[in-house]
């Protein structure tokens, strides 16, 4: 069973009150920053961009340039 459907379960037998609405506002919280992380993990992570060089291979070889202009 997952913390989260635990938390649900909890939640939701929890009478209404301020004691609910913290709870709900500490979850949200938790929440907010687990996706974060996802955010930074991908901003840290992130690649340069392959740029396109028409007169070379993947592999760094020469190309004869030929009489047609690629875009």
């Amino acid at each position: 069973m997952s913390f989260y459907k635990l938390w649900v379960d909890n939640y939701r037998d929890m009478d209404k009150g301020e004691k609910k609405e913290e709870e709900k506002k500490y979850f949200m919280q938790r929440w907010d920053d687990f996706h974060k992380l996802f955010e930074i993990i991908q901003k840290e992570v992130e690649l340069e961009p392959i740029k396109y060089t028409e007169d070379k291979t993947p592999e760094g070889e020469e190309i004869k340039k030929d009489t047609q202009t690629r875009k």
